[in-house]
């Protein structure tokens, strides 16, 4: 990961992600250096389904951000930890370097949510394109488990 790449800087590109469609729509240039993907790529578990409704690359730092649609069709809720998404793209799995997701999903209902993916594991560039496929990886939990909020 970039040495200059703070909590701060992570959260600066998840709010640029989030907020991508109305800028685009005010401003175009202030979002030419973001590369915009919605391929609709959906990972399939038992219970629940993630789709890939849209992915930022932001160069400089080596970042993909994922807006996830994460779907419910049971009737008990799904409970999954957040920090520990990440994202399959062929034999490599990048972990989140930040997330923005509740955790739960109720049933019968979907939620959205965000994560970003930086670099490779040892701290290189991955120069990951938004044109592959990827596969979502969601770790559940059982609900007496507690979730780890950060204060």
């Amino acid at each position: 990961m970039c040495a200059t790449l703070t909590p701060e800087v992570l959260l600066g590109l998840l709010d640029r992600a989030k907020s991508f469609r109305l800028v685009a729509d005010q401003y175009p240039e202030a979002v030419q250096q973001i590369e915009h993907a919605a391929p609709g790529d959906v990972t399939l578990y038992r219970d629940f389904r993630i789709t890939v409704e849209e992915v930022f690359r932001f160069d400089p730092e080596d970042t993909l951000v994922f807006k996830l649609r994460l779907e419910n069709a049971g009737e008990s809720e799904v409970v999954y930890q957040p920090q520990r998404l990440a994202a399959r793209v062929g034999q490599n799995v990048y972990h989140a370097s930040i997330t923005d997701a509740s955790g739960i999903i109720p049933p019968q209902a979907s939620a959205t949510g965000y994560f970003a993916i930086t670099g490779t594991p040892n701290g290189g560039r991955a120069n990951i394109s938004i044109k592959n496929r990827f596969s979502i990886i969601v770790p559940r939990v059982e609900r007496d488990v507690k979730l780890i909020l950060p204060e």
